[in-house]
């Protein structure tokens, strides 16, 4: 399920990011940190922010 949402994360702001771009105004090398950013491996899962009992 994990897999799944990665990849559907990545969809969305594979569309979504050209638009972004231009109503935001950022240039293409800023573009690419936020698809660096959203890289899996890069950001930690939900699951490992969360504190154990």
């Amino acid at each position: 399920m994990a897999q799944l949402m990665v990849m559907l994360d990545a969809t969305v702001v594979n569309i979504a990011l050209p638009e972004a771009q231009q109503d935001l105004g950022f240039s293409d090398g800023s573009r690419q940190w936020v698809i660096t950013g959203l890289r899996p491996g890069v950001r930690q899962p939900a699951a490992a922010r969360r504190p154990t009992r």
